[in-house]
């Protein structure tokens, strides 16, 4: 038969931790998500704006956006043809990117930060 009286005195201390114990894991806790919500909460792309159906030529295309900043980059979320859609210097980058496609025109949505 187990003697119970042994056996918490022996782990007794073991099994629950003590407040002590558990406010060192909570800073711990605490210290990692900060460490992936603090760079979050200042990358650009979380401001991005979506623009979808734009028709992008060999010559370029001036997309107006809504950033009230300068764009960072731009990634493509759909595209109907094989070309690769690459950006140019625009008239006035704080509300418009220029992209310019490799071959033909095409449509692509993308996303702008």
């Amino acid at each position: 038969m187990i003697n119970f009286s042994s056996v918490l005195k022996k782990f007794g201390p073991k099994l629950y931790p003590s407040p002590k114990d558990i406010g060192d894991q909570l800073n711990i806790f605490q210290d990692a998500v900060a460490k992936v919500l603090i760079p979050l909460d200042s990358a650009k792309v979380l401001g991005a704006q979506y623009i979808k159906n734009v028709t992008v030529t060999t010559a370029g295309v001036q997309i107006p956006h809504s950033l009230q900043r300068e764009w960072e980059g731009f990634i493509v979320t759909k595209i109907e043809s094989n070309n690769v859609i690459y950006s140019a210097q625009s008239e006035d980058d704080k509300n418009f990117i220029k992209l310019i496609s490799s071959s033909t025109s095409t449509v692509i949505n993308l996303l702008v930060y």
